[in-house]
């Protein structure tokens, strides 16, 4: 979900496994923080920041369009299909 953001460490040449390190947590929990299932905390943030200077906080964490179409894609279907069952 946050391409710029893995476009960036891939560029610094900074592996997923050593984000985590970085971050100081496991490397499962930081894929599902770059995939956008597990929200960054203020700290994560704050060092990513650090770690990538040279982008600009916005940029680095934008979510890709595709993404976010495709939550809302399931956001409207779930809600058409409970309000069918609900309704």
């Amino acid at each position: 979900m946050f391409n710029n953001l893995r476009t960036a460490l891939r560029q610094k040449g900074i592996s997923v496994r050593q984000y985590a390190e970085i971050l100081g947590i496991g490397e499962k929990t930081a894929q599902n923080k770059l995939t956008g299932r597990t929200d960054f905390t203020y700290p994560e943030f704050r060092k990513t920041c650090t770690l990538l200077y040279e982008y600009n906080a916005d940029y680095l964490f934008q979510k890709s369009t595709k993404a976010v179409y495709t939550m809302l894609f399931f956001a409207v279907t779930n809600h058409k299909q409970n309000h069918f069952v609900n309704g």
